[in-house]
């Protein structure tokens, strides 16, 4: 009786791991292909599991020598084999299928990302090498040793290849996946940076001068209406309704692509204040008679494709006025902090906003104690049109208005 390996067909071989088994079948000729991995305890274990994985598929009859080992070193000497086309089964390959099988699942600006990402990052490292190949301590190595411009990309980047690698797994149930084991950093949320209306007046009248009165009124629009850029930019005359004074936000534009939906995908209906309104009628001798019916154009009449020429004359006109710089999502921000400012119910400013009540307390609870009465004085004759300069605060002066909807919606929420 022969002995029973202690093994399980798979040893360290150098700085690889060695399989041994018999093929096509029990009793057959033996191979000893290797995998190119450190034989760690770890990666043993996994190779034993992948190796009672192949067997079984041998008894199946569904197992193929060179798809699961392309790179074998003596492809003429595998019984009953033909070598598959190149890198059929390499990570390239196994990228570009589960990229086809997510287009048109996911959005358009998913999709671009994380192209972008397999490109950059994981097909330079890993695209030629044999997928099944590629083991857990590589994949920990190769995210944990980068040097990442921020916790967030380094997370964005884990996210798609543990997405990849758990798309090409799913051909193997028996084996185990070795990106599970990448792991995702806690990134701090940046807190909202709101402008104040001083800020917001001088941005608005200095635009004009670095990139016309479109891109003004797109801004003022922003800092009044606080809609996402992406929803403000799709924005069509039928969403208007004059009489009502309102704007139905149902879609968006994404890296030049329309989506039919909000980013949130709930359709909402926003009551603009007069400021917010004026900034729309202005368009209408510009926009309201083109073939795209969008209400918000570049200074030629063209719709907007993306959000770049915006940010670029963001930048330009803030450098220029020397205001401290914050991104151009921060208009949206400023608008939720300003209403909160005012008093007004957080639960309404949730809904006008696109939030939920939950994001709307935990993000902006800083403002939700009032403010003075002479910047909500302010406050009120700008959003009714009028510019107006907000006194400044001086250094530890508490708020003495206090929100009086504040208790009610920590009731609702206890």
């Amino acid at each position: 009786m022969g002995r029973r390996s202690t093994t399980g067909g798979a040893t360290a071989k150098g700085e690889r791991i060695q399989l041994d088994f018999a093929y096509p079948r029990k009793g057959g000729p033996r191979y000893r292909p290797t995998l190119d991995v450190p034989p760690t305890e770890e990666n043993l274990a996994l190779a034993r599991a992948r190796l009672l994985d192949v067997k079984a598929r041998i008894k199946q009859g569904t197992f193929v020598f060179l798809e699961e080992f392309p790179e074998y070193r003596f492809p003429g000497k595998v019984a009953g084999s033909r070598r598959p086309p190149p890198h059929r089964n390499s990570l390239d390959a196994i990228a570009d299928r589960f990229l086809a099988s997510i287009k048109g699942e996911v959005a358009y600006a998913t999709y671009v990302t994380y192209d972008k990402i397999l490109r950059k990052h994981w097909r330079p490292q890993f695209g030629k090498r044999a997928f099944l190949s590629i083991g857990a301590t590589e994949l920990r190595e190769f995210i944990g040793s980068t040097t990442w411009k921020t916790a967030k990309t380094r997370n964005n980047v884990a996210s798609v290849g543990r997405r990849v690698f758990e798309f090409g797994y799913s051909d193997y149930p028996t084996l185990s996946d070795p990106a599970v084991k990448l792991k995702t950093l806690r990134v701090q949320r940046p807190r909202p940076d709101p402008f104040t209306l001083d800020e917001a007046e001088a941005i608005i009248a200095g635009i004009p001068e670095d990139a016309g009165a479109e891109m003004a009124d797109y801004f003022e629009f922003q800092f009044f209406a606080g809609c996402r850029p992406s929803e403000t930019i799709a924005l069509t005359w039928s969403d208007y309704d004059k009489v009502k004074g309102t704007l139905r936000v149902r879609a968006a534009r994404v890296m030049g692509k329309d989506k039919s939906t909000t980013k949130t995908s709930v359709e909402r209906e926003v009551e603009l204040c007069p400021r917010a309104r004026d900034v729309v009628e202005r368009q209408r001798t510009r926009s309201e008679l083109s073939a795209h019916k969008r209400i918000f154009t570049k200074p030629g009449g063209e719709p907007w494709h993306d959000l770049q020429a915006q940010w670029r004359a963001w930048q330009q006109t803030l450098t220029r006025l020397g205001i401290r710089y914050r991104e151009p999502y921060q208009c949206r921000h400023t608008s939720v902090t300003w209403n909160l400012m005012l008093g007004k119910n957080p639960l309404w400013i949730a809904d006008q906003h696109g939030h939920s009540p939950l994001v709307m307390l935990r993000t902006y609870a800083k403002w939700l104690r009032g403010t003075s009465q002479a910047d909500i004085a302010a406050l009120e004759r700008a959003i009714k049109g009028a510019s107006a300069s907000v006194p400044a605060r001086p250094t530890g002066d508490r708020p003495t208005v206090e929100n009086k909807h504040l208790r009610l919606v920590w009731r609702r929420n206890e």
